[in-house]
Parts: C-alpha cells; structure tokens; sequence
C-alpha cells in the first residue's frame, strides 16, 4: 500500500497543470554546463516554487519559453501572478538556472535570506525587480514581473512579440550598399 495519491483524488486544476508540467517535460532543449540538471528537474523545480506561493499559479497553456534569452543554461518559465481575491493580474517569468552557473552564487554561496536580501533591494529604473529568488539541490530560481510589451532592447528593435526566440528577434536582414554609393572616382 503506497502513501501516494491517484489521479481521482486530485482536483480538476491541480490535475490540468500536471498535464501542462508532463507536457513540458518532454521537450528537451534545456542544457546545464555540468550537465547534472535536465529540463524535467528545472520546470519539476520551477512547478514547486509556483506550489509554495500562494499568489503564483502554473498557467496550463503555455509555461517554458525556449528562446527568450541567450543563456542556454537558463531556463524561462511564465507563470501567473494572482491578486488577492484568486484573479489573475499579470505574468511572472521565473528564471531557472543551476547555481553553478551564476557568477554570484559560484562564488560567494551566500545563505538564502542574504541572497533574496540582495537582490531584492536592488533598485533601478533599467532593471525589473526580483519579486523572490529561491536556491535549492543546485538549481537557482529567481522570480520577476514579466513585461508584455517586452524589454528596452525589444523597443530599440520595434520587437511586437518579447517571446519569440532571441535570434529571430535581434537580427536585422541586411543588404548592401548600390555601388553608386560606394564607387569613387581615382585619380
């Protein structure tokens, strides 16, 4: 007799967003440079986070953003942040990373309450605020407001759309010069 639960005894939501969470797992794209973590372990981790806070809620359409950024060793996840009265009001992208990975964590391996201290008081009108960070088993998971009409790059390059894939969204097709432009005259 195990001490597991079946899939009868669990609400209807909780059991959609385990779909979204087996549903994401399959995709392996997600790569750590020691090679110790999968995608699996980062959105498992990613998923429990979302569980401890009760504002957080795993969206059951769409959570890993592949692409987002250039580090392939971190891994996007967009959840939704709840008001108090249980709507939802914004979008909240968690970045899951090994902590072997992080500059700051490698080095100094500060405790958690002086990690979420830090990075938490920073304030600057460039940067988007850390709303919570979490370090456990290795993986580093950092929470901050997701902003729909993307980042200050996004804007520099008339981007519509901040989730498409980071190559796609910063190359420019260019073309060359005509060659009355760039011809001279010698003498």
């Amino acid at each position: 007799m195990g001490t597991g639960t079946s899939c009868e005894q669990v609400p209807p939501s909780a059991q959609s967003g385990r779909d979204a969470v087996a549903a994401a797992l399959t995709d392996d794209n997600y790569s750590v440079e020691d090679g110790v973590h999968s995608t699996s372990n980062a959105v498992l981790y990613a998923h429990k986070f979302t569980q401890r806070h009760p504002l957080l809620q795993w969206n059951d359409t769409e959570n890993v953003v592949h692409g987002m950024g250039t580090r392939s060793s971190k891994l996007l996840v967009l959840v939704d942040i709840c008001d108090m009265s249980g709507e939802v009001s914004g979008r909240v992208v968690l970045s899951v990373m090994s902590s072997s990975s992080s500059l700051l964590l490698s080095t100094a391996h500060p405790s958690g309450y002086k990690l979420k201290a830090l990075l938490v008081s920073v304030r600057h009108p460039c940067l988007l605020p850390v709303l919570d960070v979490d370090k456990q088993h290795g993986i580093f998971i950092m929470a901050q407001p997701f902003v729909p009409t993307g980042s200050i790059k996004d804007l520099i390059y008339c981007n519509p759309v901040p989730a498409k894939g980071y190559a796609s969204k910063y190359s420019r097709v260019g073309r060359g010069l005509p060659r009355t432009l760039i011809s001279r005259p010698l003498v």
